[in-house]
């Protein structure tokens, strides 16, 4: 039995998530990301590793990816339209979806930064999305003799999915990045096989998994103490008339801070308005209506004030519809971060910041500390003055893995 993994990226860093594994005369590779700490080549992963002479439809025999975050998805135009991939491509429906979205901002994001300028268009972006093979969970997929893949729910964002690969008699299952605990939009990673699926013991047991680990090593408080400890805060604040920016991810964080503070508006019978500034987390909402069956009840009820999925009717209908108008009161939307200036007196909550882009928001918080210290040494320096304290994500000595916090 011979099975190698190559790392491409995200080998002891975060970003530019890209996985290959060959096993049984297969290679297939996982996820295709970019990473946001460099502006050079080195945002998208080392493809020379598999190729000097750029053979890459020869050497791969499928791309998978597992969802729409950008460390996960970025590279792809790049490594299809410039690269010259030309195989297989697959990802599930929802995710299939939110990629243009996510794609086309990244262009756009980087098409506004002097010298950052992507080596893709958005042209690029829709060529490349015609190769994709879109599918469903549970789906047995077979992209060539003795390879398939089964895809399976895996929570984090709508549309994830870890991957089960079976190469002649050997099998690998790559988790891409998952929740093991529902939240307040999306459920868990899936708790047991359906019937008809790969067997129990295949996915149970693999020849080989392949995990994220970005938070394996880091103790953090509950869920629930942080949901507490920001709520505690936003309703002291708008209590005394103050306003609250929070800036977040518009897909999936934003729905799941706008149902958090939906409840606790509820619970406390608020009124004072919420309201969400980015286009991309109104478009979120679209697919986020689209796709109901990937998501939970919470959102059916908290978001689109449906008692359940289409056709569940039933008597909630009307308490659904009541809590709906209620909400109506005092969540809204503004078209951008220009509107803020006319928001109503009072307490007020806004969301994405304008940015848009899942990506640029981490590319703030996460990467931007060697733009500031410029290098090694200087960060080095400010870190022992106490100016900033480094934390990691994922291990790896790399500048571009730090995480900055201001004292």
């Amino acid at each position: 039995m011979s099975i190698e993994v190559l790392p491409l990226g995200a080998g002891q860093d975060v970003g530019r998530s890209c996985c290959v594994v060959r096993m049984a005369g297969r290679t297939v590779m996982f996820d295709c990301g970019a990473h946001f700490g460099f502006r050079d080549a080195r945002r998208f992963p080392e493809f020379g590793l598999l190729s000097r002479a750029g053979r890459f439809t020869e050497i791969i025999d499928a791309v998978v990816i597992t969802h729409f975050h950008t460390d996960h998805l970025g590279a792809l135009p790049y490594f299809t339209e410039i690269c010259g991939y030309q195989g297989p491509i697959l990802m599930t429906y929802p995710t299939f979806a939110i990629a243009p979205i996510m794609l086309e901002d990244y262009v756009k994001v980087n098409a506004d930064r002097p010298g950052e300028r992507l080596p893709y268009n958005e042209q690029h972006v829709q060529e490349c999305l015609r190769r994709v093979t879109a599918v469903d969970l549970h789906q047995v997929v077979a992209v060539a003799p003795g390879l398939s893949f089964t895809f399976h729910y895996a929570g984090h964002v709508l549309g994830a999915a870890m991957v089960h690969m079976t190469a002649g008699h050997l099998t690998a299952l790559y988790t891409g990045d998952f929740n093991s605990s529902p939240d307040r939009h999306l459920g868990p990673v899936e708790p047991q096989l359906p019937p008809g699926g790969p067997s129990g013991a295949a996915l149970r047991r693999p020849d080989v998994l392949i995990t994220e680990a970005t938070y394996a090593a880091t103790l953090r408080d509950s869920k629930r103490a942080r949901e507490r400890d920001l709520l505690s805060a936003v309703v002291e604040t708008v209590s005394a008339g103050g306003k609250v920016l929070i800036p977040t991810f518009a897909m999936g964080r934003a729905q799941e801070l706008l149902m958090l503070i939906t409840d606790c508006w509820e619970r406390n019978g608020l009124q004072v308005p919420v309201y969400f500034s980015s286009a991309m987390a109104s478009r979120a909402l679209v697919y986020y209506q689209l796709l109901l069956n990937w998501t939970n009840a919470n959102v059916r009820r908290t978001i689109f004030g449906a008692a359940g999925p289409a056709g569940d009717g039933g008597g909630g209908a009307a308490s659904a519809a009541a809590a709906a108008s209620r909400r109506g009161s005092y969540l809204r939307p503004i078209s951008s971060v220009d509107d803020f200036g006319s928001v109503d007196e009072g307490g007020s909550i806004g969301g994405d910041g304008g940015g848009g882009d899942e990506g640029t928001l981490e590319e703030e918080e996460e990467y931007d500390t060697d733009e500031e210290y410029g290098s090694d040494e200087k960060y080095e320096e400010a870190l022992k003055r106490g100016e900033i304290e480094e934390t990691r994500r994922g291990g790896g000595g790399d500048p571009g893995n730090r995480r900055r916090r201001q004292r």
